[in-house]
């Protein structure tokens, strides 16, 4: 292990955490991994870990070891950890060693680039030897924050904010169940999934569907895989015009879309997803909360992959789709579009 001191890279990976995360991680130890060279930044994987996990992690190193070796496997170079939590004074640097004797023994990447604590006033640095690098001003990384914000958008606090709301016993979930039933009772046949398919392409150019006549004709396409594959290889690839999603030529348009995801279709798309999700009778969302899990997983969204993978298999541990997810994500692959050389993921 390499020890290494920068904190401008520092700034530029602790402000990109919430970014790809996709919500602040309150009370949370986060290992960033990092690249720097040649005058060049290059952003890699993350991963999170509850603050008041730490002392399991302590007793039982050999489970913090194999989390770490999942990233350094494909990002090895160096990381660094940054720790969310409103600790001042000598609570605060009894916090970060804390976390440096927790991570240290474990440590798999070829450099460290030092320990953070982020709160409301400032950052406190120090290095994995332990020496303190003194604080810096909160505002050096809101700075870096708005940059890379773009347009100053602001995040939930906490990986619930991600989760699909669920709303299981309401009038509408009852419209909505009437709805997949009746639509299960019909005969499958193309001019059924014609229909459907027609429903869900005006669904997500629409930007969502309140419909629960709709919403239940939907969900119940969904638990057919031919139509649901035939489904996200259409969003994946931009969503080329299509008249029966159980006719695509899902291989096809899921090696087009290897070179980027198409996020504004998947955005629409994950709008709809949650819309069906939503209302569905307690255990029967798994379809839709699996493919959004799915899309997350394929455009790179942070945290949002592994929330809706739990929360599908919440609804049915054994749903085919949120296990590929689990798997994928348990093994760090990365989707196909990423080039682990150059990306910044």
């Amino acid at each position: 292990m390499i020890l290494a001191e920068s904190w401008s890279a520092a700034f530029e990976a602790i402000a990109s955490v919430p970014f790809n995360f996709g919500f602040v991680p309150e009370d949370s130890a986060v290992v960033a991994a990092l690249r720097v060279g040649d005058g060049k930044l290059t952003l890699g994987p993350a991963t999170r870990i509850d603050v008041t996990a730490l002392p399991l992690a302590q007793k039982d190193p050999e489970a913090l070891r194999f989390v770490l070796a999942r990233i350094a496997r494909v990002f090895p170079e160096g990381a660094l950890v940054a720790v969310w939590s409103e600790k001042h004074g000598e609570d605060a640097v009894g916090l970060l060693e804390d976390v440096r004797q927790t991570f240290n023994p474990t440590w798999t990447f070829e450099h460290h680039f030092g320990y953070f604590l982020i709160t409301s006033e400032g950052i406190l640095g120090m290095g994995a030897d332990g020496e303190i690098w003194g604080r810096r001003d909160a505002l050096e990384l809101a700075v870096t924050r708005i940059a890379m914000s773009h347009d100053a958008c602001s995040l939930p606090r906490g990986e619930e904010a991600l989760r699909v709301e669920r709303d299981p016993a309401s009038e509408i979930t009852e419209a909505v169940a009437r709805a997949r039933d009746d639509s299960a009772g019909r005969a499958w046949d193309s001019e059924m999934s014609r229909e459907l398919t027609a429903r869900f392409v005006r669904s997500v150019s629409e930007g969502g569907t309140a419909d629960p006549e709709c919403q239940g004709a939907l969900s119940h396409a969904l638990t057919r895989l031919d139509f649901r594959d035939g489904f996200l290889a259409w969003v994946l690839n931009g969503m080329p015009h299509v008249t029966d999603f159980s006719e695509a030529p899902v291989e096809a348009w899921l090696t087009a879309a290897e070179n980027q995801p198409p996020r504004p279709a998947i955005r629409a798309a994950q709008k709809v997803l949650a819309d069906v999700a939503r209302h569905q009778r307690p255990g029967q969302a798994a379809p839709e909360l699996a493919c959004g899990a799915y899309l997350a997983w394929f455009s790179g969204d942070g945290s949002r992959p592994r929330v809706l993978m739990t929360q599908a298999l919440g609804e049915d541990p054994e749903y085919s789709l949120a296990l590929l997810v689990r798997d994928a994500l348990a093994a760090a692959l990365p989707p196909p579009w990423v080039d682990t050389d150059d990306a910044v993921a």
